[in-house]
């Protein structure tokens, strides 16, 4: 009896503690996402234009309702869609801490801000820049290569760009979403070759241009110090990450559930409710 009372002693001990250590990591994850506070900020926003997903109703104020979820929910939405991720990079709580560290520095929040800038400004570049190839889809000229190196950057800042990008890997990043999001909605490779080809050619000029005038010379430095850590290189290392099982859709799912619990009736014709739910890769 004795054993047995010392055996689930332990037991309950053990359990308590492995609740303390998945408490602290989610808080973790918390505080990480929470020095990107301009990105959060960003994110609410979005929220702002879901309005036209719900059946009007005078009885519910969806403004007001949409601010509760923001800020009743939100931070603990973004925790449950993050968290898997943190995990599947081998991120542990120390990890966490050391980059939430490294990125609330005045340096590390100029270089995330400036770097948020550039990525979104690139990303949009090469939305615009594949589009037109697919118009050009068609045609028997050959493409010419549109971008060309900006003359007036120095050659000190396009050397130090180079090494950092690398370190990046964002250009794989992008030619193998590119083609995973080809195969996923089954597009024949002679209908997208040619577009990969043009921005496998031009996509690092492109991004070289974009990057001078928003990362300043500082910020490639601090950024050559972020990987000097490991946990900050196993934050960026998506190598390992399938884009399958990036739930997209979780934070979208939650915000639904929650305005449906509060009231608000989801509007199933809404076109815009079938176009999130086709990018979120969310089944009926």
């Amino acid at each position: 009896m004795k054993k047995s009372r010392l055996f689930i002693a332990l037991l309950v001990m053990f359990v308590a503690d492995s609740g303390y250590a998945q408490d602290s990591y989610r808080e973790a994850v918390k505080q990480y996402l929470l020095c990107n506070s301009d990105q959060l900020e960003q994110e609410k926003n979005v929220f702002a234009s879901f309005n036209d997903l719900f059946v009007a109703d005078d009885a519910v104020d969806f403004d007001q309702l949409t601010q509760r979820f923001i800020n009743e929910r939100f931070e603990d939405s973004m925790v449950d869609f993050a968290l898997p991720m943190m995990k599947a990079k081998g991120m542990t709580e120390a990890d966490l801490l050391e980059v939430t560290s490294l990125l609330s520095t005045p340096e590390g929040k100029a270089y995330t801000t400036h770097q948020r800038t550039w990525m979104q400004t690139f990303s949009v570049a090469c939305m615009m820049s594949a589009m037109f190839m697919g118009e050009e889809i068609d045609s028997e000229e050959p493409r010419p290569d549109l971008v060309e190196i900006d003359p007036d950057i120095d050659a000190a800042y396009a050397a130090k760009f180079s090494e950092i990008s690398e370190k990046m890997g964002f250009l794989d990043l992008l030619m193998k979403g590119l083609n995973e999001e080809f195969n996923e909605f089954e597009v024949e490779e002679q209908d997208y070759k040619g577009m990969l080809d043009w921005l496998s050619e031009n996509a690092y000029d492109m991004a070289l241009n974009l990057a001078y005038g928003m990362l300043t010379s500082e910020d490639l430095d601090y950024a050559e110090k972020l990987y000097s850590y490991e946990s900050y290189r196993k934050l960026n290392d998506n190598s390992e990450v399938n884009l399958d099982d990036v739930k997209l859709g979780v934070m979208f799912n939650d915000y639904l559930n929650w305005m449906k619990e509060h009231g608000a009736t989801v509007d199933e014709n809404s076109e815009h409710l079938s176009m999130l739910k086709t990018m979120f890769g969310i089944k009926d």
